[in-house]
């Protein structure tokens, strides 16, 4: 009877959720909802507007998703709709370091709780992982937006994190994972998976939830594919992280970004970019521009370069860092390209 009356309650549940998603407003919530369905099972809350799971995904004592689509810019443009919460006890003098770093980030003083907001649980386990350096004193409360804006960038996840993830999705699918990391992937697909990437940057127009894409990928390619001994067997995954980065995130995979700071503006315009330069994401390139400013004064300022500017002769890694570039030929810049291209 027992056994009888629990599966009638999940039955109930999942029509539930059902039913509630049906009538949802915002498509990027609802596919995400119902992605966390998938992975995690039936939520163990259902309301008209949000599904909730207790102590279910990761080590967050809730998370769930609300039919709402909140802008945010920072780090990078995206929405917010996804919410996880854990215990940690916020002491009053970390409060405004907090509110500094960020808007998405709610402290529940009472219950000592904080809770993150984003566009995925990746995001909010590295929001909560940061609050969590901040308290412990690991990070100094006046660089903490621009060391929060270095963890997202950088997709620094913290090492209590895990995701059950069927896929078995690598680093790449970190929303805001590094920029190189990227860039490298691509250049590496087989002339089959680059050719079905670029007809997938084209096919879709906004942020596919899985199962759109698999059924896209089936579609295009046929079942036998992406079955053992297929085409693109195995790059799945590889291929939807790509796609999720960029039609979710908004980020390209096209361009390198440098830091310098505003007092070499005039001899940049006027002499380029010496070699050798340094390369990478915008978070990299941010920080190198903050220690740039510390030594010479003036304001931070980030180049970006879309990949098309470079010779891939003149590229080198960086022996103590992959994610940074080394550019061996000088790069000029004539003022009005740098004009748009200084953020």
């Amino acid at each position: 009877m027992k056994l009888l009356f629990e599966n009638w309650r999940q039955y109930l549940t999942e029509e539930k959720a059902s039913d509630s998603l049906e009538n949802w407003k915002h498509e990027d919530a609802k596919k995400y909802a119902q992605e966390l369905i998938d992975d995690y099972g039936k939520p163990d809350v259902v309301t008209d507007s949000m599904l909730l799971w207790n102590d279910r995904i990761s080590k967050f004592k809730q998370t769930f998703v609300k039919d709402e689509s909140i802008e945010h810019c920072c780090p990078k443009p995206h929405r917010d709709y996804v919410y996880s919460t854990m215990i940690i006890d916020v002491p009053e003098d970390k409060m405004q370091a907090i509110a500094d770093a960020s808007e998405s980030i709610i402290v529940d003083q009472l219950k000592n709780e904080v809770t993150a907001r984003c566009a995925d649980i990746f995001a909010n386990a590295i929001t909560l992982g940061f609050v969590q350096k901040l308290v412990a004193g690991d990070i100094k409360p006046k660089d903490s937006k621009k060391e929060y804006e270095k963890h997202i960038l950088n997709g620094m996840l913290p090492d209590w994190f895990k995701e059950k993830n069927k896929e078995q999705i690598d680093e790449l699918s970190l929303p805001f994972s590094s920029q190189a990391k990227m860039e490298k992937a691509v250049k590496e697909l087989n002339p089959e998976q680059e050719n079905l990437f670029k007809t997938l940057k084209d096919h879709f127009k906004t942020c596919p939830s899985k199962e759109e894409f698999k059924k896209t990928i089936i579609k295009l390619v046929g079942v036998t594919a992406v079955a053992p001994g297929g085409i693109v067997y195995g790059s799945l995954p590889l291929l939807y992280n790509l796609i999720k980065r960029l039609k979710c995130y908004g980020l390209t995979e096209e361009s390198l970004y440098y830091g310098t700071s505003t007092v070499f503006q005039e001899e940049i315009a006027k002499n380029g970019i010496k070699s050798p330069s340094k390369w990478g994401n915008y978070g990299f390139a941010e920080e190198n521009a903050m220690k740039i400013v510390e030594k010479h004064g003036g304001e931070p300022a980030v180049i970006q370069m879309p990949l098309s500017e470079f010779k891939d002769e003149h590229f080198l890694l960086d022996e103590s860092n992959n994610d940074i570039i080394v550019y061996t030929e000088d790069l000029h810049i004539f003022m009005e390209k740098q004009e748009k291209k200084l953020v």
